[in-house]
C-alpha cells in the first residue's frame, strides 16, 4: 500500500505510528490535521490471589519502560518535525 501511494497522488489517512516507522524513508508528508479518537490504553492483568512471580514482574517492568521511551521518542519526533513542508 506505502508503494501504492508512493506512486500516486493518493491521499490517505494513516495512523501518525505508521507514519513514525517510515519517518526515515522521506517519502511521505504528514498534515497537522486532528481526528477525533477515542484514548486507547493497554493493560495487563493479573490474577489478584496468585503468588507473584518475578519473572512476571520483570516482563511488566520491560514493558511498562518500553512504551515510556516509546512515547518519549514519538513526543520528541513530533515536536522536531516542521509541519507544512
Amino acid at each position: 500500500m506505502l508503494n501504492y501511494l508512493h506512486e500516486t497522488d493518493a491521499l490517505t489517512v494513516l495512523p501518525q505510528s505508521v507514519l513514525f516507522a517510515f519517518r526515515q524513508d522521506g517519502r511521505f508528508k504528514t498534515l497537522p490535521i486532528k481526528i477525533p479518537q477515542p484514548q486507547r490504553s493497554l493493560g495487563i492483568l493479573t490474577l489478584r490471589d496468585a503468588p507473584r512471580q518475578p519473572a512476571s514482574d520483570k516482563l511488566t517492568k520491560f514493558i511498562v519502560q518500553r512504551f515510556d521511551d516509546l512515547r518519549a521518542v514519538i513526543l520528541r519526533h513530533e515536536n522536531a518535525v516542521i509541519w507544512g513542508t
